[in-house]
């Protein structure tokens, strides 16, 4: 069985590369998340909305010149989790 690097985040900011698992904690605010720059093929990164602040928003940001699923934001709805894979310039969602 897999062992992730796991970490909550609860304010907006650049996610580490070491980590694998992000639980996202928007009770207080919306949060923003900017994806590392895309450097090889294949880096997994999973995320899941943890609160239940129908307020606050989730947002997933890809680097310049990279995007998420061809776009360049993805929003994490409540009680939603997903996985993005790299792939050349774009994150795929799984």
């Amino acid at each position: 069985m897999a062992s992730y690097a796991v970490t909550t985040i609860t304010t907006s900011g650049d996610l580490n590369t070491h980590i694998e698992l992000f639980l996202i904690d928007a009770t207080n605010g919306s949060i923003n998340c900017h994806l590392p720059t895309i450097t090889t093929d294949g880096n997994s990164y999973f995320f899941k909305r943890t609160d239940s602040n129908i307020l606050s928003t989730v947002t997933l940001t890809a680097d310049k010149g990279n995007t998420i699923n061809n776009n360049a934001t993805h929003n994490i709805t409540l009680n939603d989790g997903i996985r993005i894979v790299s792939y050349d310039t774009n994150y795929i969602i799984l």
